[in-house]
């Protein structure tokens, strides 16, 4: 696989986390905005929310009420959409600041391009989640770390939207 596709993928992979987080988040919010403490969470809000704990005082307020309206609604989940959020917050917990940055960028990037586009990049992200783990390993794997070159998001989506072929195995 290219090292741009390998470099969609792992985007992708920050793209999800990072919707959940901003599609619901205005623009535009108050400086002392910063919204409920640890503390000041209900247990099985802090027990469903524990992979942001040590991010929490640095989430803006409109994020953490976010967070907090997925924990009210959690116990109402199917086992694997719970699975699938807590999946998605271990992910977010895990990325450098740097890296939830760059989602950010690349989620603000991919709403500004035309249906068709978001498409084809829908079509490669469902290409790479029908992927064997072990290949899905593998290319995180090979994708460029913090201070390697990468290929700028921005690159990636200004080239022609190039028709989804299924993954060869090469």
């Amino acid at each position: 696989m290219a090292p741009a596709v390998r470099w969609l993928a792992r985007g992708l992979a920050a793209l999800a986390v990072a919707a959940a987080l901003l599609a619901a988040t205005p623009h535009a919010r108050a400086a002392e905005d910063t919204g409920p403490s640890w503390s000041q969470l209900k247990p099985d809000q802090q027990r469903v929310l524990a992979p942001l704990r040590e991010d929490w005082p640095n989430l803006e307020g409109s994020r953490k009420r976010k967070w907090i309206g997925i924990a009210n609604s959690y116990p109402r989940m199917q086992a694997d959409e719970q699975a699938r959020v807590q999946r998605r917050m271990r992910d977010w917990a895990a990325l450098s600041r740097e890296e939830r940055d760059a989602a950010r960028e690349f989620y603000r990037e991919i709403e500004k391009l035309p249906p068709e586009r978001k498409q084809a990049i829908r079509e490669k992200w469902e290409e790479y989640q029908q992927l064997p783990e072990d290949k899905r390993r593998e290319l995180s794997a090979t994708t460029p770390r913090k201070g390697e070159p990468q290929t700028p998001p921005a690159t990636l989506m200004q080239s022609p939207a190039q028709p989804s072929q299924p993954y060869s195995g090469r």
